[in-house]
């Protein structure tokens, strides 16, 4: 059994400033505008719940190009040893560095709490080659300081250099990490390499039959799906259809956007057995009609596989197909939360099952 989050205290993280869940649920559903912290909120949860922070610090900073143009953290940086990254970004109003800022994230039942603090280090060189890194007082007294972060989770203190992340990063050596059960799935989806990687472990198993039988949600004639090299020269494998309309295979993204984000949500729900998935825009593509289906396969398979599920959306029309998805009493299992911007502070209002009954069929707005 996993253990999962039973509740949530966010501090200093981005926009994040103080943002309090006094408990989650199985299915967790969080509404709101733009600009309200959904995605933060969901790269915080990763961040706790991450056994290596390295990948995650680089992807939280590159995937929103967070660099620092005109600016310079020591000498290994200006050498070109790593990314000139802006590090400040990863806390809340993106302090001068030099004041050392601290974020925290933890579960208060659980004891999982993880706490980062910017740092800086100075890299002792060792007669065997080896570095030890020990605390600086910055590049204007130490020429030869790097960036880093002090670690503590549950207790536990490290260190962690920023100096080679893009390095190791270049060489694969963080991107191919074990692979995890807490999973992300951004709004985009995933790209077609992860639904290869991700097809070829569940090919002629009970869970190819899952996706197919998820698929039918969309494109009901659907009868088979196979993965074949693409006939551009050097080009990635591509996923190729079986419908009953016509005779020969057909790509399967001619089925369209929300058949791809469907398959996305579907093998990411696998790949997450015994986790935590983590979903951008749940219902991303997918029209209003369908998306109660889509809750009761979301709530079937966090129950069915054991996983914790935390979705965002800006959709109203995504809500309200939570709510009509309860067809089984499923409901009971989720909860959602609206994420509101008040004075640059952000903060959640918690609905019940009863609340979110009563405004779906009152037709008030939530978001």
């Amino acid at each position: 059994m996993a253990r999962h989050i039973a509740d949530l205290e966010i501090e200093g993280f981005r926009a994040l400033t103080h943002l309090h869940l006094p408990f989650l649920s199985d299915v967790n559903l969080f509404v709101g505008k733009n600009n309200t912290g959904k995605t933060t909120l969901l790269e915080a949860i990763r961040l706790l719940l991450s056994k290596d922070l390295r990948p995650r610090v680089y992807e939280l900073l590159v995937d929103r190009d967070e660099y620092n143009l005109r600016r310079s953290y020591g000498s290994a940086i200006r050498q070109g040893d790593a990314q000139n990254l802006a590090y400040e970004s990863l806390f809340s109003g993106r302090p001068d560095l030099s004041l050392l800022p601290v974020l925290s994230i933890g579960s208060s039942r659980h004891g999982d709490n993880l706490s980062i603090r910017f740092i800086w280090l100075h890299p002792h060189r060792g007669d065997d080659a080896s570095i030890r890194y020990l605390p600086s007082d910055g590049p204007s007294d130490d020429p030869e300081a790097v960036p880093g972060l002090e670690i503590i989770r549950d207790g536990i203190r490290g260190l962690l250099p920023l100096d080679r992340l893009n390095r190791l990063f270049t060489r694969r050596l963080l991107r191919d990490e074990p692979q995890s059960n807490v999973v992300y799935l951004p709004s985009s989806g995933m790209t077609m390499k992860d639904i290869g990687e991700l097809w070829d472990s569940i090919a002629l198993t009970d869970d190819e039959d899952t996706v197919v039988k998820a698929l039918r949600i969309i494109a009901p004639t659907l009868e088979k799906l196979v993965m074949v090299q693409s006939p551009v020269p050097n080009g990635d494998r591509m996923l190729m259809a079986k419908v009953q309309e016509f005779r020969a295979p057909v790509p399967f993204r001619s089925l369209g956007e929300g058949a791809m984000h469907l398959l996305s949500v579907t093998l990411a729900l696998i790949r997450a057995r015994g986790g935590t998935l983590l979903i951008d825009e749940v219902a991303s593509g997918i029209h209003y009609s369908v998306q109660p289906l889509l809750w009761q396969l979301v709530f079937k398979q966090s129950a069915a596989l054991d996983i914790q599920i935390f979705a965002t959306t800006h959709s109203w029309d995504c809500v309200k197909a939570l709510h009509r998805a309860d067809d089984e009493d499923l409901f009971q299992k989720a909860s959602l939360f609206r994420l509101e911007n008040k004075s640059d502070h952000i903060r959640a209002v918690t609905f019940s099952s009863e609340e979110l009954s009563i405004v779906a069929e009152e037709g008030f707005e939530i978001r």
